[in-house]
């Protein structure tokens, strides 16, 4: 079901990005131990979802697998690029 899915995603700060049918965002953060986690807010198939991920986890959206390519530092500037997801397969 990955046909006519993009390759890669740009996650920025504030904004939807749609594939296929879902919707995702998202925001990084530090943790208590100093780790840069991703905050996914994934709506697909009628189905909404809050998801905490690092660099290198994979999550499910769209009918495929993306893993978190990379994590930008966090910042508080309003928009901006937060992260990298990549389609597996």
């Amino acid at each position: 079901m990955s046909e006519g899915l993009p390759a890669s995603l740009i996650l920025m700060k504030r904004m939807l990005e749609r594939v296929d049918e879902a919707g995702i965002s998202g925001h990084s953060y530090v943790d208590e131990q100093g780790r840069w986690v991703l905050q996914l807010q994934i709506s697909d198939g009628g189905r909404a979802q809050l998801v905490s991920v690092f660099e290198g986890d994979s999550v499910e959206f769209a009918g495929t697998t993306w893993t978190v390519s990379e994590v930008l530092e966090p910042t508080t500037v309003e928009r901006g690029k937060v992260a990298t997801l990549t389609r597996v397969g």
